[in-house]
């Protein structure tokens, strides 16, 4: 299915009839591309991919790409194939045309075994093998290596500082630390303000400079998540020695 965003073309000659003010009056693209004028590509809001009875579903939302802004008004509904194989859920862009008076982009959203190129933008990927259905992701771990579950990892998020790793994902590592009681300062801060979505990638790349010394300014989102499940990890492993020593020191001796 082929989604259209059409704006205005406001030539010399241009006259602002009927149609083109009730757009105005409507449609809020032009609104976006200045809101949003700094921002990377990537996701900004919504495309929300989740599963139920062997079909995807796409959320609505707003993606930025090659400088424009484009929105998705329905949920988009994707049959996943029977046949196992690793699939990519992308979006594809198709030639803009112009249309009378408005200048038309498209996009389409699709589930296919080819891989995503430059000119596409990854929504999600899986990997299905027979013998059990397709399923949400539930907890920050294994999200890339699982099968038959759904892997967002590489949906790229939009910020104003640069592309980051997928807010989904982040609020997910940001829900399991603050489980842990034996936090430090920073690893708090970060976690609030990605959970109260005050964040931007500049604050993600401070983070890891601070935590483990480390410029993150170039890594991939896949890189990204690889540290952070470290760091995750690292966590409960502390809270655990902390819980043995505590209970050593408490342990009563009998003769």
């Amino acid at each position: 299915m082929i989604i259209k965003n059409r704006s205005p073309l406001f030539k010399r000659g241009t006259i602002l009839d009927k149609e083109i003010l009730e757009y105005l009056r409507n449609d809020v693209r032009e609104y976006f591309d200045m809101k949003y004028k700094k921002n990377s590509i990537g996701v900004i809001e919504g495309f929300d991919v989740g599963v139920k009875e062997e079909v995807l579903h796409v959320e609505e939302g707003i993606f930025k790409w090659d400088g424009k802004t484009y929105k998705l008004s329905k949920l988009i509904n994707i049959d996943i194939p029977e046949k196992d194989g690793d699939y990519y859920l992308k979006i594809k862009f198709h030639e803009e045309k112009e249309l009378g008076k408005f200048l038309c982009n498209y996009f389409e959203i699709v589930l296919t075994t080819e891989k995503v190129e430059k000119n596409e933008l990854e929504l999600a990927r899986i990997k299905k093998r027979e013998g059990a259905e397709i399923r949400n992701y539930q907890k920050y771990q294994g999200i890339d290596k699982e099968y038959n579950q759904i892997n967002i990892i590489h949906q790229l998020q939009s910020t104003k500082t640069g592309t980051s790793l997928n807010y989904k994902i982040l609020k997910l590592f940001s829900q399991e630390m603050l489980n842990e009681k034996e936090l430090l300062e920073l690893d708090k801060i970060i976690c609030f303000m990605i959970l109260e979505e005050k964040f931007e990638r500049e604050s993600l790349n401070k983070y890891l400079s601070e935590k483990i010394n480390i410029e993150s300014e170039e890594l991939s989102s896949e890189d990204i998540y690889i540290i952070l499940e470290k760091i995750l990890r690292n966590s409960k492993n502390r809270k655990n020695i902390i819980k043995n020593n505590f209970k050593s020191k408490n342990k009563i001796m009998v003769e």
